[in-house]
């Protein structure tokens, strides 16, 4: 398949645990100082403890972030603080003060997941956002094994799926929009759109992942009748289009399972990749 850069970061640039006091300078000096460490791809199909820069704006879609090829994720938390810097006569960031609540200092998420399939298996993803509102366009993403060797996971069907065995993949953000696209076109039936969609993205050989590629005519059909039934809520769009930080209590979920959409209630603390 063919894969665009995806640099992993060297543990010298940060401490042992990824915390925010490393973490963060190195996201906001790292246009400046460590583009070669600045991945332009969505990690896939992890097997090792691994860390990332992810720059969002090189992504067709921000979501694609979350298509991994691991399949569903279950974000246990998430942590918000906020921090002043302290900057050298360059204006390179040395380091950053935590504050408290404060409107006119940076707001750093930190968002924990757990996969489904294998729960040893942990991901994390930290964010921040300036204190003009604007989203800082590189990401950090951590993906780490807890209490188990490094290994390949094998990645379970959907919970919803009980009677099919097949692996869940989730769809790139940027794929389930190019097949709505052309599914909706006038007179294109749905195993055209399907066909174009995938010469489109680079077929079997050449795409960037298996979630790159669209399911299956049932797939087309629901996006091509989506917006009857209203637009689909994802859980953790907050994490990709920029990294919103809102938080809901409650949050009402449509999520397409290989069969038919279901809607579902999920409390924010418990929330899936679907």
């Amino acid at each position: 398949m063919g894969r665009k850069s995806l640099p992993s970061l060297p543990n010298s640039l940060l401490d042992k645990t990824g915390s925010n006091d490393s973490v963060v300078p190195l996201l906001l000096n790292a246009e400046q100082y460590y583009k070669e460490y600045i991945a332009t791809s969505n990690p896939v199909g992890i097997k090792h403890n691994v860390r990332f820069l992810i720059n969002l704006d090189a992504l067709e879609h921000g979501e694609d972030l979350l298509s991994d090829d691991l399949g569903s994720w279950v974000q246990t938390k998430t942590k918000k603080k906020w921090y002043d810097t302290r900057c050298d006569k360059t204006g390179k960031v040395e380091k950053v003060v935590k504050v408290g609540d404060n409107s006119d200092a940076l707001l750093v998420c930190r968002r924990p997941f757990v996969n489904a399939s294998d729960r040893s298996l942990h991901k994390t993803i930290v964010d921040v956002t300036h204190p003009d509102g604007k989203h800082h366009n590189i990401v950090f993403v951590k993906y780490e094994f807890v209490g188990a060797p490094e290994h390949e996971v094998k990645v379970k069907q959907h919970s919803n799926e009980k009677s099919c065995s097949i692996p869940y993949l989730r769809t790139y953000k940027s794929t389930r929009n190019r097949l709505e696209k052309s599914a909706k076109e006038k007179g294109k039936g749905l195993k055209r759109a399907v066909h174009e969609v995938e010469s489109e993205v680079g077929d079997l050989e050449n795409c960037n992942s298996i979630g790159a590629l669209p399911r299956n005519e049932r797939q087309a059909k629901y996006l091509k009748s989506k917006d009857a039934r209203g637009r689909i809520a994802d859980p953790i769009l907050a994490i990709t289009e920029k990294m919103k930080t809102e938080e809901k209590n409650l949050l009402g979920v449509t999520a397409l399972t290989m069969n038919r959409p279901k809607l579902f209630c999920l409390a924010m603390n418990r929330l899936k990749t679907l």
